[in-house]
């Protein structure tokens, strides 16, 4: 996954809406989701880089699916599982 400048990351990208509702997740806990998310995620920018909503600690990940790209943002443990599956099912 690439890594993206902060500026990638806008609130229109922000406020496309739920990431739940945007890719179907059924349970709320997202490191139950990684390979739903994996699918559909583009880059990512660590949080305290992010021009919009910064959150140190956090990382915001872009996704695409279909024609809307979306943010959010990820807890670090979420993200590592994130990377770690994309790393095992590139």
């Amino acid at each position: 996954m690439e890594r993206l400048d902060g500026s990638c990351f806008d609130w229109l990208g922000w406020r496309r809406g739920c990431i739940k509702d945007l890719l179907g997740l059924s349970h709320p806990v997202l490191r139950n989701n990684i390979p739903t998310l994996n699918k559909y995620a583009l880059g990512f920018c660590l949080g305290d880089e992010l021009v919009c909503r910064p959150k140190a600690g956090w990382v915001g990940v872009l996704f695409r699916i279909e024609e809307v790209e979306f943010w959010t943002h990820l807890t670090g443990a979420e993200f590592d599982a994130l990377r770690r599956y994309r790393i095992l099912h590139p």
